[in-house]
């Protein structure tokens, strides 16, 4: 099985799983549940819930060069993907100074396939450090991960868990 298969099987059973349980189990009692075909699965809701893929999935072999940030846009795509999370330091080449030519090229695939940066990650690799730096370089840090999202188009950012809440607290004006 593929990655892409896998990913549209687990995807399609997640979304069942969470929008018809009922009919899913198709009121069965016994221990031999079998699913109810296609056709007894009621229309799909109003609102248009959308997929969204984290570009972290990929990270792996993004970084043995196995996939190209094309291919996974492509991949994403065929998915049916809409919004896109990404990780700077996953799929930022030459990350934290990226060329005008990468940009360029991240431009052009986000039209090309069709998706909608929504969430920019950042690790806060200087707090993880043995060395710890100063809040200051801490700030100093965080801030030029928020001018990265903004560069690459997303309008959300998230901080991970065990952000230092000091930390949280300096950005929140340069967030705003």
């Amino acid at each position: 099985m593929n990655r892409k298969h896998f990913i549209s099987t687990l995807a399609g059973a997640a979304v069942t799983t969470a929008v018809t349980p009922k009919i899913a189990l198709a009121g069965s009692t016994d221990a031999k549940t079998e699913l109810v075909s296609p056709s007894a699965v009621p229309p799909a809701p109003k609102h248009k819930v959308k997929r969204g893929v984290c570009l972290y999935s990929y990270q792996q072999t993004m970084m043995f060069n196995r996939i190209t940030l094309e291919e996974c846009f492509e991949e994403m795509a065929s998915l049916g993907a809409y919004g896109l999370e990404a990780i700077g330091q996953v799929f930022i080449k030459d990350y934290p100074e990226p060329t005008s030519s990468f940009v360029n090229e991240y431009w052009r695939l986000i039209d090309k396939y069709g998706l909608t940066p929504v969430s920019y990650t950042n690790f806060h690799d200087k707090y993880l450090q043995f060395n710890p730096q100063s809040l200051d370089d801490n700030v100093e840090y965080q801030t030029r991960a928020f001018k990265l999202g903004k560069m690459f188009g997303f309008n959300k950012f998230r901080m991970l868990v065990g952000t230092p809440i000091p930390l949280l607290e300096r950005m929140m004006p340069i967030a705003e």
